[in-house]
């Protein structure tokens, strides 16, 4: 096996978590947001960027509370191929 080879063009692949939290703590939900690629965790929605390009993306957790007072956003990836 060889040396990976990163693009040369600068795309970026990035991971992203989302979290819903009320007064009592986090909510139990699911995300179902549309991905560009596969993560390695389900919990996680993938973005494809090309260099120097931005991103406007729904979300969507799927949860029956009604509670929701928070909403958090983690950055748990971003790199030069997708994880594995």
């Amino acid at each position: 096996m060889g040396t990976p080879v990163s693009p040369v063009d600068g795309t970026a692949y990035v991971c992203l978590t989302f979290a819903l939290r009320s007064k009592d703590g986090t909510i139990r939900s699911v995300n179902v947001t549309p991905a560009d690629f596969l993560s390695p965790s389900p919990d996680e929605t993938g973005i494809v960027l090309a260099s120097g390009q931005t991103n406007r993306s729904d979300v969507y957790l799927a949860t029956n509370r009604t509670d929701v007072s928070q909403f958090e956003i983690n950055l748990t990836y971003v790199g030069d191929s997708i994880p594995r």
